[in-house]
């Protein structure tokens, strides 16, 4: 393919000011904001105010104790109805597992019907739908699957007034679970009938507080910690740390039990940000009483007005189009917003990355737990915004020396009114305090190469790698995927960890060593917590995975398993001369942490989990400090902050099939993370500068011929340049959309050394050959040289009409790509 010509000019046409702040840097009023916070709501707890009337729930109502996203009543957002095979509806219910709604009836329920089945929208998906009466199981469906008929429902209540509505995952994941109860109904034994979808919907509330601090919240024994910590012993310590950093640790003592509340926060000099984990301990010789709703953060942002609230988040990676699109939600003077994980995995469904906006200011919000998450955003009364954000399920006793902890929190303030500039706060922020490095060092940006040959052969494995030098490409990563050990004849089948000798004679090591011989670093993939039956780990271990014998998920919250998992892989990395620990997750692990929780222990299984996971990885990169971890995980569903203060996602998404998708990817997941990767086929140079990431990756067929290799070069080439700036700041120049009608536009920028870069693309389908952009971040008083990847004469301009009157960027054809590198002079 030939170099586009692409023609390109600086329009200007007069003045129109925009809000283009040059720095970036936090504010002195930002960071007294932190202080100030941190002092208020960190300290020692005071004696409580008087508590305040609690308002009675409406008696009829849809509570949903669980949702995938929010529930829909009689139809989609778009106007499709309710579609189950070639029949739609007009009224009912639209759910996505796992999903649990408890039906409040207003009298004694005589009988309830309803029609199931997978939404003929969907494309796909498997569930099955559950029904219990006032407690009790009355139906199950089985397995329902997209494309089954329509079954109806008809359940006799006998004066019943609650029933629950469950549609959990069949086994086989939650994409495109979209479970529909049509013409739901319940007829009532006073001869009348209500239609399920008339019904308002509810969500769990939090309990009330009666005090405003500490920023974390529990029930011990049936009474709120607001009541108790003020009564208790009380310690606090400071120390620093390092890098600006300030650590401080205030610990609650009950002196009946023994339970010690241990609250860690840490505040930072050069960023107005706060940190806090919360650790209980049973420090007594009994088991505790009961603990209840243990929250990480509960606490109130903003001011005493009724509108301007609006919280800017995300999708996660569900492995759908629209992965990492941001959102927008108005917060109205009352309403109740509830955003969480789906089956276990943090980031599986929605980002736990929050950016909470009211006029003039506002606060980022952010999560560290890879398990089970939920967060609330309630107005009630037009006093700010209360966030509460947790583990999702937590009641359970202490048994003598047990531990549990909170999710990491992390706060962020901002003022200006500018909250794409609070994002990039954020990105440096991250990449100063909270993302691994190698040796001291951030971890580099580079272009790798997978031959996605799964279950591969070590001969293919080494003809691709002499392409590499035959074709005389810059390649600097090497990755193996799934598929190198015994694995019965598919890649999925995992839990016999040891190199299959008869597809790699020599070991992995053969292989890898080829690739440093050629000068690049070696990925390796491991998928340790996944085990299938019939493999050594349920053969032999059976008590080490929850499911047991039959297969199921490798409990890093058991001692055993654990240092056998860090032994076993420790050693592998050692052996088989790996840089990269890639680590998969193939596996929605909520249903097997709860089904080995006791009535007395719900959720502890998942916190242990949770808890094992980051120590066995921190372990992994104590013992091989050269080394560093992918998350991977599907494709981007275990990128909470805990884990991405340990790795980094050289996999964003499994969903990386076109450009437009790719294009869209980067606008959402650059907001929050500054360190990413995916691939992409060498199939042109559109596809090609869609997948230009700070870890980009390729693959081929070695028999290609060498001349379809020329563009690649070129553009991987190219590619470097443009990671030089992905450490910068991000600013999206379009909005995001996944029409192929648009242009999609984006900016990095380097402050520092006042360089940066524009990607420009005109989709497929766009009619507009040009289009405007204003670029962010400049220095209004400098000059600087703009340069066109595809050649042509270099144009200058100054910063302020960058900023101001805007760059046209002009692409004769659909479907073409333009890259613009900037520098001042």
């Amino acid at each position: 393919m030939q170099p586009s010509n692409l023609s390109w000019t600086v329009l200007l046409f007069g003045l129109v000011l925009i809000a283009a702040a040059h720095a970036v840097a936090p504010s002195a009023s930002e960071l007294a904001q932190a202080r100030r916070w941190a002092a208020q709501n960190l300290g020692r707890v005071g004696p409580p105010p008087a508590p305040a009337a609690v308002p009675a729930e409406t008696a009829a109502c849809l509570t949903v104790n669980a949702n995938h996203d929010d529930v829909l009543l009689n139809g989609r957002p778009d106007g499709r109805p309710l579609q189950i095979g070639a029949d739609t509806y007009e009224h009912g219910l639209l759910c996505h597992a796992p999903s649990e709604l408890v039906v409040r009836l207003p009298g004694p329920g005589r009988a309830f019907t309803a029609m199931i089945g997978i939404d003929a929208n969907a494309g796909g998906g498997s569930v099955v739908f559950s029904v219990a009466v006032e407690g009790t199981e009355a139906f199950d469906s089985g397995v329902v699957r997209h494309g089954d008929p329509v079954a109806p429902i008809s359940l006799e209540l006998h004066g019943a007034r609650t029933l629950t509505l469950a549609a959990s995952d069949a086994g086989d994941g939650i994409a495109c679970d979209h479970a529909v109860w049509a013409e739901a109904a319940v007829a009532l034994e006073d001869g009348t009938t209500v239609r399920l979808s008339d019904l308002p919907l509810r969500y769990p509330m939090p309990p009330g507080r009666v005090g405003e601090t500490p920023p974390f919240v529990f029930t011990y024994g049936g009474r709120h910690s607001d009541e108790l910590l003020p009564g208790w012993e009380f310690t606090e310590a400071s120390e620093a740390i390092g890098e600006g950093r300030t650590r401080w640790t205030r610990a609650y003592s009950d002196p009946g039990t023994g339970l010690e509340v241990r609250c860690v926060s840490v505040t930072y000099a050069d960023f107005p940000v706060v940190e806090w984990t919360v650790t209980l301990r049973n420090a007594g010789t009994t088991d505790t009483p009961l603990i209840e709703g243990l929250q990480g953060l509960d606490s109130r942002f903003g001011p005493r007005v009724q509108d301007g609230f609006v919280l800017h988040h995300n999708v996660g990676s569900p492995c759908q189009p629209n992965d990492y699109q941001p959102l927008e939600t108005p917060l109205g003077p009352v309403v109740h917003k509830r955003i969480g994980a789906a089956g276990g995995r943090p980031t599986n469904g929605d980002l736990c990355y929050f950016n909470l906006e009211w006029p003039g200011a506002g606060v980022i919000i952010a999560l560290g737990w890879p398990g089970q998450w939920a967060a609330h955003f309630l107005r009630e009364d037009g006093a700010g915004v209360r966030v509460v954000a947790g583990q999702e399920q937590t009641h359970f006793v202490l048994h003598p020396g047990e531990q549990v902890r909170t999710p990491l929190v992390v706060l962020l303030f901002w003022e200006g009114g500018d909250w794409i500039r609070a994002q990039n706060l954020w990105r440096r922020w991250m990449m100063a305090h909270s993302m691994p490095d190698v040796g001291g060092k951030p971890i580099e940006t580079h272009y790798g190469v997978c031959f996605s040959n799964l279950q591969p052969l070590a001969d293919e494995e080494l003809l691709g790698l002499a392409t590499v030098a035959e074709r005389e490409l810059p390649i600097e990563y090497y990755f193996l995927d799934a598929g190198w050990y015994p694995d019965r004849g598919g890649w999925w089948n995992t839990g016999t960890w040891e190199v299959d000798r008869e597809r790699f004679p020599n070991g992995v090591r053969e292989v890898m060593d080829r690739a440093h011989a050629s000068g690049m670093k070696t990925v390796l993939w491991f998928e340790p917590e996944r085990c299938v039956s019939g493999t050594w780990l349920t053969e032999n271990h059976p008590e080490w995975v929850l499911g047991g014998a039959d297969g199921g998920l490798l409990n890093l919250g058991n001692a055993e398993a654990w240092a056998w998992a860090v032994e076993r892989f420790s050693g592998l990395i050692e052996s088989e001369g790996i840089d990269v620990y890639r680590q998969d997750y193939n596996i929605d692990p909520l249903s097997y942490w709860r089904a080995n929780d006791a009535e007395n222990r719900q959720g502890i299984t998942e916190n242990h989990y949770v808890t094992g996971y980051l120590a066995y990885w921190d372990e992994l990169r104590r013992r091989h400090p050269g080394m560093y971890i992918d998350s991977c995980a599907s494709g981007g569903r275990r990128n909470d902050l805990e884990t991405l203060r340990r790795a980094v996602p050289l996999l964003r998404s499994d969903y990386f099939v076109d450009p437009t998708t790719q294009q869209a990817q980067t606008m959402g997941i650059a907001l929050w993370m500054p360190y990413f990767g995916s691939g992409q086929g060498p199939e042109d140079e559109y596809f090609i500068r869609s997948g230009y990431f700070p870890a980009s990756r390729t693959g081929w067929n070695p028999n290609d011929p060498p001349a379809s290799f020329e563009v690649l070069r070129r553009l991987i080439a190219e590619c470097a340049e443009v990671q030089r700036c992905m450490d910068g700041d991000f600013y999206p120049l379009t909005p995001w959309s996944l029409e192929e009608t648009v242009w999609a536009a984006w900016q990095w920028h380097r402050s520092g050394t006042e360089e940066g870069v524009v990607q420009a693309f005109r989709r497929a389908e766009c009619p507009e050959q040009s289009l405007v952009l204003k670029l962010r971040g400049l220095d209004p008083g400098r000059v600087y040289l703009i340069r066109n990847a595809d050649g042509g004469p270099d144009a200058e301009c100054t910063g302020q009409e960058l900023m101001e009157t805007g760059l046209r960027v002009v692409a004769p054809r659909p479907r073409q790509a333009v890259v613009l590198m900037y520098s001042a002079k």
